[in-house]
């Protein structure tokens, strides 16, 4: 370990759902192994944890990663992004938002959702009120297009909120929905993909540019070579991931080639 890598810690935070805590804490002890430097893994608090100093690493949503790009003096630097199991993902680092209902509903399409009951996730980073609204608008469809919408604290809640009949249909993501399915198989039957908003998203992995660039580029290639050593392959086998990908503006994915909306399907894991 170098000069440059002798730090007390690596804090590590989380701004994506709960149930992605397990393997991203997984991840995140891994490279601490790889670099040789203890891992302090937390869930984001806001998005100022990189500005004051109190993040080094993050797992972060597309749009809260944008979010902090924006700010003045951007902290953050965009290291890589995962690339997910399954067909659909083309073996590039994007996520969907999947559309789903009760499998006993009659509800094929967004079409069919008109004056339904619509659960969104509502956090402090970000709206799925406001996101809704906009995916909505790009198909035509007027804000009041549910009869009634009621808000979650996590993507969780709102699946829970489909299964228990709260809800007619919400939008999920599709990393969040497969591990969800994983650990609890028996709701496989239970729900149905009926469509997709778009665009795809990245979940890109940030390293605050106050980190030396040494010790940035050794994480880097932890997170790029995981799916190398068997240990890796056992922890992204199990978060249903593929690999790591760099991932910057100059190599950020092209999503234009990718479908942005699903037929009706179950919710099968691919």
């Amino acid at each position: 370990m170098s000069q440059h890598h002798q730090r007390a810690m690596l804090r590590v935070v989380s701004y994506l759902s709960p149930l992605l805590d397990d393997l991203y804490q997984s991840l995140a002890t891994y490279v601490g192994e790889q670099i040789g430097i203890p891992v302090h893994f937390s869930t984001g608090q806001s998005l100022e944890d990189f500005t004051s100093g109190r993040a080094d690493m993050g797992f972060l949503s597309g749009l809260i990663s944008a979010q902090i790009e924006h700010l003045p003096l951007c902290p953050i630097e965009l290291v890589a992004a995962p690339v997910l199991q399954g067909v659909r993902y083309r073996g590039t680092p994007l996520s969907f938002a999947d559309v789903i209902v009760r499998s006993d509903s009659s509800y094929t399409s967004l079409l069919d959702l008109r004056g339904s009951v619509w659960a969104y996730t509502e956090t402090p980073f970000s709206s799925g009120y406001h996101l809704v609204r906009q995916r909505l608008a790009q198909r035509g469809f007027p804000s009041d297009y549910f009869r009634w919408v009621i808000a979650t604290n996590s993507q969780l809640q709102s699946v829970q909120a489909i299964l228990h009949g709260h809800a007619d249909a919400t939008a999920v993501d599709s990393h969040v929905l497969a591990i969800f399915l994983q650990k609890e198989p028996e709701r496989l039957a239970a729900l149905r993909v009926i469509d997709t908003f778009g665009p795809p998203q990245v979940t890109p992995v940030v390293l605050s540019k106050a980190l030396a660039p040494s010790l940035r580029q050794c994480i880097q290639e932890a997170l790029l070579s995981i799916h190398l050593t068997p240990q890796g392959t056992r922890l992204l086998q199990a978060g249903l991931l593929e690999r790591f990908l760099p991932l910057g503006h100059e190599n950020e994915p092209h999503v234009s080639s990718l479908p942005l909306f699903s037929p009706a399907q179950p919710c099968a894991r691919s």
